[in-house]
């Protein structure tokens, strides 16, 4: 081997070696975003995570002495440990999560039947079917569903800002239907403002000025303020969900989870 094949055989070497570590520093990125809250939105952040375990698993090789599925398992559970770490998942990252594990666990634990390319691509198929049909298909048919209900005159009350409820006001507002949107936000991301913008673009009347009943709250010593990630609503306050099953009272929840689960097994 010639001295310039030596040189263009490293430097390939040093090429891929760089890209492994981009697509692990993706992962990380992500995390990074979440922290910062770059990335708003349930599913814009399970999207983002699915995608950067796509990049991870493209360079993943089986350690010697280790199994595919138990070892990609273990180190799956450690970059959502990470991630976790940045922001408390949500449900839906917590599903895609159990997704991913379930797919990985029942992949062979020797090469027999599988090569790794193969289980790799396999996953990675998986990953974007998921994203396909319980993300992005499944907000499309949230909208079928949930538009029905708003009817003319309709004052709508929103919290924050939900990718997928703008798509219902939005496409409520395509089919012609009148009626009023009240954005409710909080500190510290203020994410309904986003929301409010979109739906001003369109707007027949401006929205108005921002009502702040706790506008010089903060600087007062017997006020500690407490700003919540996640909460939990009572189910005697909602009269029903919309879902990609449909729209079902609280009361049929767990029988969603349980269909939800055994479809996943079948998948």
């Amino acid at each position: 081997m010639t001295l310039l094949q030596l040189q263009l055989l490293r430097r390939r070497e040093l090429t891929d070696h760089r890209k492994k570590i981009e697509r692990k520093m993706v992962l990380i990125h992500v995390g990074l975003q979440y922290l910062s809250g770059d990335i708003s939105g349930g599913n814009a952040r399970c999207i983002a995570m699915l995608q950067a375990f796509q990049e991870a698993i493209k360079d993943y090789s089986t350690p010697l002495e280790k199994t595919l599925s138990r070892d990609l398992t273990a180190k799956i559970s450690s970059y959502v440990s990470f991630l976790n770490e940045c922001r408390p998942l949500s449900i839906s990252l917590g599903n895609a999560m159990r997704f991913l594990k379930s797919r990985t666990a029942k992949l062979p634990l020797t090469y027999e039947a599988l090569t790794l390319s193969e289980a790799k691509a396999s996953l990675q198929s998986d990953i974007e079917q998921f994203i396909n049909e319980k993300i992005i298909l499944a907000d499309k048919v949230i909208v079928k569903h949930a538009v029905t209900k708003i009817r003319d005159g309709d004052v709508l009350l929103t919290y924050g800002s939900s990718s997928t409820v703008e798509m219902i006001l939005l496409h409520a507002h395509e089919l012609g239907k009148q009626f009023r949107v009240i954005v409710v936000d909080s500190q510290p991301k203020l994410e309904g403002q986003l929301l409010l913008r979109d739906l001003d673009a369109i707007s027949k009347v401006p929205g108005r000025e921002d009502i702040n009943y706790l506008d010089g709250c903060t600087n007062s010593e017997n006020l500690q303020l407490l700003n919540l990630i996640y909460d939990a609503t009572p189910s005697d306050y909602v009269s029903m969900i919309v879902t990609d099953y449909g729209m079902v009272p609280p009361t049929s929840v767990p029988v969603i989870v349980r269909e939800y689960r055994r479809e996943q097994i079948w998948i």
